[in-house]
Order: structure tokens, then sequence, then C-alpha cells
């Protein structure tokens, strides 16, 4: 199935993404992003149908976004995940030459030739993840599902930054 653009909206909200633009002083503002228990039980089952392995970091220094991976690693270990590094159940980051905010999802791109559309292998858990996502309004606002050539498939790779 093909999801258009290589960079793909991971949810909708009923608050705007205020993007880069957003100053530090607005997104201190904003309540911390959570996903609520509802929610993560939502995902997990949906994640169950195609389980794959993941990794989740966040960046550094950053309470509300470790809390916010924190909830993520929650919802994989839920749907029978396997995580990547058990003995670093979430790594930290930092961005040096500029600052993104949001969440990155990184996946593997199955298109066959370079320049192609990028899309999911069929049947894959990537791909189902995205259906997982794609379009709840539960979910805050900020997140992209980023495809590379060179992730393996069958895994997922989340990087938390601050909040958008």
């Amino acid at each position: 199935m093909k999801y258009g653009p290589v960079l793909l909206m991971l949810v909708l909200a009923a608050v705007p993404c205020r993007g880069q633009t957003t100053t530090g002083e607005a997104r201190e503002s904003q309540p911390p992003r959570r996903l609520s228990d509802m929610t993560k039980s939502e995902l997990a089952a949906c994640l169950k149908k195609a389980p794959g392995r993941f990794s989740i970091m966040s960046i550094a220094d950053n309470e509300e976004s470790y809390r916010y991976a924190e909830d993520w690693r929650e919802v994989f270990t839920s749907a029978d995940w396997q995580i990547d590094r058990k003995n670093i159940p979430i790594q930290t980051f930092r961005i040096v030459g500029g600052l993104w905010h949001g969440m990155r999802v990184r996946v593997h791109d199955a298109s066959s030739t370079e320049g192609q559309t990028a899309l999911l292998a069929t049947g894959s858990p990537e791909e189902n993840f995205a259906q997982c996502v794609n379009g709840r309004r539960d979910i805050p606002t900020g997140g992209r599902i980023i495809r590379y050539k060179d992730r393996p498939t069958g895994s997922i790779s989340i990087q938390v930054s601050d909040r958008p």
C-alpha cells in the first residue's frame, strides 16, 4: 500500500502543530504529551497484529519527552514487540546544529527503485504501525513517519524531541 509523500503526518490533533516557529514559552504552556491508558491499550491491541522490533530514544535532559517515550515503550512491550536494546530501554540523544520538535518514527523504505515514491512493505510491522496510528486524534501532534532505505524491515525507531 502506498502512503504518498516520503514524510507522512503521523496524526491530526485538535491543537494545531505550531511547527518549529513555536517559542519555548509557548511550548511550556502546553500540557505534557501523554498517551491515555485507553489509547495505549487500543494501540497495543492493533500493533499485536504484526509485531516487530523497536527502539525508543528521548532527547537528553527533557523530562516531558522522556515520559512520552515511556508511554510509547509501554505500548510496544504490551504489543509483544521485541526491544532492540534490552539493557537500555530508552536511549537519549542530543541534537547539534539545529533543533527539530515532535516525534520521528524511522522505518524501512520498501520502494524498489531510487527516486520512486517511498512505501512500506505490505504486511510489515511498519505498515501495520502506520495503519494503527494514522488519523487518530488521541495521539499528541507533531509526529512524522520517515522512510529510510538503510533501515531494516520489521523494525521501528522512535525519536522523541521537545514538544512541537
